[in-house]
């Protein structure tokens, strides 16, 4: 084998690589716009983080909240998102010959996925699981195209001195318009799942007292700076537990 066979080697499978991390992340990305699009699809991120936390011994959820405070359950699910990405590199890089290894890391995800929103209360089962194997489906298809498009074997049109730098364009292409689509899929996602909560409180309308408490603010305001009122909104709460997903009351 040539010194030039074995870096064209090296370079496929980084390509490669690279292809199977915007797979996984534009993935990812569906699942969470599937997830707001319907609210029988619970999201598969949270899922999985909900079920890493059952997992968990007692002394490291302990650790997480005293060290992250109210940040711990966003850092679970940046640490999900991320091993998914480095999953998604190894197996990317194993596949730079023959798909079956990445094509199988997206089977065992999407299986993984909709076992853990199996757990979820209000599951649409039919629908979770079409919608998770259509995004694992698109990983797929991600894959391919990035790994494909950036083939410089299939580059003939061009020079042999153009094809390098050519190929490294199409490659940082693909992967910019995959993190772009992601970032847009989950922030549509993640913002219908909140607005789709906030429009179920909105349209709830309680019965009146029929005895006014007096209100405690005055007889706890000990006249400190700094110190939060014992009333505040929901959206000021000061919130420290493990619940990647609030429950919520159907009205």
């Amino acid at each position: 084998m040539s010194v030039m066979t074995t870096q064209e080697t090296h370079m496929a499978k980084r390509r490669s690589g690279w292809a199977g991390v915007a797979g996984v992340a534009v993935a990812l990305g569906a699942t969470e716009l599937f997830a707001g699009m319907s609210d029988s699809v619970p999201s598969a991120i949270s899922a999985i983080g909900t079920y890493v936390i059952d997992a968990s011994p007692s002394w490291l959820k302990t650790f997480a909240i005293s060290t992250f405070g109210t940040a711990d359950k966003a850092v679970l699910a940046v640490s999900i998102f991320v091993v998914s990405l480095l999953i998604g590199w190894f197996l990317g890089k194993a596949s730079a010959k023959q798909a079956w290894p990445i094509v199988s890391g997206f089977i065992v995800a999407g299986i993984v996925g909709i076992a853990a929103q199996m757990t979820q209360p209000g599951v649409g089962v039919p629908a979770s699981v079409a919608s998770t194997m259509i995004a694992m489906g698109i990983g797929i298809v991600v894959w391919y195209g990035i790994k494909l498009w950036a083939d410089p074997a299939r580059m003939d049109t061009f020079t042999a001195d153009d094809v390098p730098d050519i190929a490294r364009r199409r490659l940082m292409l693909g992967l910019a318009g995959a993190a772009t689509v992601t970032v847009v899929a989950i922030g549509i996602g993640r913002g219908k799942i909140r607005g789709r909560a906030e429009a179920q409180r909105a349209a709830l309308t309680l019965p009146e007292a029929i005895e006014i408490e007096i209100d405690p603010t005055a007889a706890h305001d000990f006249g400190l700076g700094g110190v939060p009122p014992i009333v505040v909104g929901n959206a000021t709460f000061y919130r420290i537990d493990t619940a990647l997903v609030v429950p919520t009351i159907d009205p």
